[in-house]
């Protein structure tokens, strides 16, 4: 089920558990994923983001096996349960003296579930770095602040941790990872617009987790249904959509253009086999697949099916964007007379 997500579309991917999201490849810190991805900074393992009203809007969890020594984080998939250490790595300071203040803001988090406090709960995302070279992270799941029978101290409490420089005051949290549950894009704006109707977008299980601290962890079986559902592969046609951002966002063009190169692999007019020159042309196009007329005359998924999309070179899909080329019944070529 795993899918790799290419550097140039993560500011529109939605968050799927065992998705890799890569980095860049330009050797520097620009190449780290997580300012595209999330919208947050680029270094340390507890990285906060903040909502329009100064408020903490979600926290992206990181975890780095070249740390294991000193921070030896851990995901148990067989009961969804993750121990993480706290962001302090410097011998002789508090645990609170921290760049991102990581260990205060989980701190908070875990005292305001178990005091019952909903209002201000925000949610953990967790990944784990791809070992090897490059900034590659693979999302594992949606990190709760809870486990069901522990007490608070159980899941939450400070300790120091022997070091080649000294003692390091740090914490060790225990979290309970949704790892089948995806998040939206949509969720995720919402979370940094910090609009109160969460049932809008947030996913039913963190609904749940905020009225009740119930944690509903799926099977494999209910994963993948929940997968198919939102990325809808039958018959080659992918489930596609607009989201609002700042500008509309295509929900599974990735999955649509990676379909389409593997069933054609090259423009079908030209032969030009270079990806990095090939687009996805949309034979009714994108903003009139959702129109009445044509739902009723082709379906709701034009945007996803294949054989609505044609693989052209950046040349042949401007020319077809434009109208200037087009095509009959036989897939015979139809060229405006405005072209000499």
């Amino acid at each position: 089920m795993d899918n790799i997500i290419e550097f140039d579309n993560l500011s529109a991917s939605a968050l799927i558990p065992g998705n890799i999201y890569k980095g860049g490849n330009k050797g520097n810190i620009g190449d780290d994923p997580f300012t595209s991805l999330l919208g947050v900074g680029n270094s340390g393992g507890m990285r906060p983001k903040v909502n329009q009203d100064g408020k903490l809007a979600y926290i992206v969890l990181i975890s780095n096996s070249s740390n294991q020594h000193e921070y030896p984080d851990e995901f148990d998939s067989s009961n969804n349960l993750l121990t993480y250490y706290g962001d302090q790595r410097k011998p002789g300071k508090h645990f609170a003296e921290t760049k991102h203040k990581g260990n205060i803001n989980i701190k908070k988090l875990f005292e305001l579930s178990y005091n019952g406090d909903s209002i201000e709960l925000f949610p953990c995302f967790y990944f784990e770095k791809i070992e090897g070279k490059g900034r590659n992270y693979k999302y594992i799941g949606l990190a709760y602040p809870f486990v069901k029978n522990k007490t608070f101290e159980e899941v939450c409490h400070i300790l120091n941790i022997q070091s080649k420089t000294g003692s390091i005051n740090n914490y060790k949290f225990l979290f309970t990872v949704d790892s089948k549950t995806i998040v939206t894009r949509e969720w995720l704006n919402s979370l940094v617009k910090n609009q109160t109707d969460i049932k809008k977008s947030a996913p039913a299980s963190w609904i749940n987790f905020i009225k009740d601290r119930s944690i509903e962890l799926f099977s494999d079986k209910d994963s993948n249904a929940l997968y198919n559902n939102y990325i809808e592969e039958k018959s080659e046609v992918y489930s596609t959509g607009n989201t609002k951002r700042e500008a509309n966002s295509r929900i599974g063009q990735s999955l649509v253009r990676k379909a389409v190169l593997n069933k054609y692999d090259k423009c079908q007019l030209c032969g030009i086999n270079y990806r990095e020159l090939l687009n996805i042309s949309h034979i009714i196009p994108w903003n009139e697949s959702d129109t009445e007329e044509i739902v009723k005359q082709f379906g709701e998924n034009t945007r996803g099916d294949i054989d609505n999309i044609l693989l052209l070179c950046a040349n042949h899909d401007r020319l077809f964007d434009r109208k200037l080329i087009s095509f009959d019944d036989t897939g015979g070529i139809l060229i405006s007379n405005k072209i000499n």
